[in-house]
């Protein structure tokens, strides 16, 4: 019997024994219970799907970021209202107002009542980053396929000097089993 083989049966033996005390099971429920209310209290606090992140931008932004932020928030599967505002104290007004979450100001500042959302904060940071390599791309002459070119991610190759032998420590194999043990107690 190899060491992966007797590790997973003192596992499954100490899991078996544990399982049968009324502590881990009221614990198991009790978790299960919270691991649901959290979810169900993330979908409110997000705001709801369908409900556009109302964002704003105002000062002297750069030309396009609009469309910036609209980019950015298709990529992160976020849909978003943009404002532009004449000036930067109408903005103020409308974030103390409660009409807009956030406000780019001059395309490189965010202005928030309180800590932005992770989300407003990452679809306006995104979108002002875009906007300006774009703005360094065409004053440097570049076309956007060697912006593109100049910004695309590298591939990484990997090769492993010692594989393991199969059956011996394979993560998939590993995985598979303990599914299989799981699925066998319920």
């Amino acid at each position: 019997m190899n060491a992966g083989s007797q590790t997973f049966s003192v596992a499954r033996r100490e899991f078996t024994e544990r399982a049968k005390s009324r502590v881990f099971i009221i614990t198991l429920v009790l978790l299960s219970a919270l691991i649901i209310v959290g979810f169900v209290a993330l979908s409110f606090i997000s705001g709801g799907e369908g409900e556009p992140m109302p964002l704003g931008v105002a000062g002297d932004s750069p030309e396009g970021i609009v469309q910036d932020i609209e980019t950015a928030a298709s990529f992160l599967d976020e849909s978003v209202e943009v404002t532009e505002f004449e000036s930067v104290d109408a903005a103020e007004a409308a974030i103390n107002n409660e009409e807009v979450d956030a406000v780019l100001v001059d395309g490189n500042t965010i202005v928030a009542l309180n800590d932005p959302s992770f989300a407003a904060e990452s679809v306006l940071t995104a979108a002002a980053n875009g906007a300006a390599r774009r703005t360094t791309a065409e004053e440097l002459g570049l076309s956007p396929e060697d912006v593109a070119s100049l910004v695309a991610p590298i591939e990484i190759g990997f090769v492993e000097l010692d594989p393991p032998e199969p059956g011996e420590g394979d993560p998939e194999e590993d995985a598979e089993a303990a599914a299989r043990m799981i699925a066998s107690f319920f």
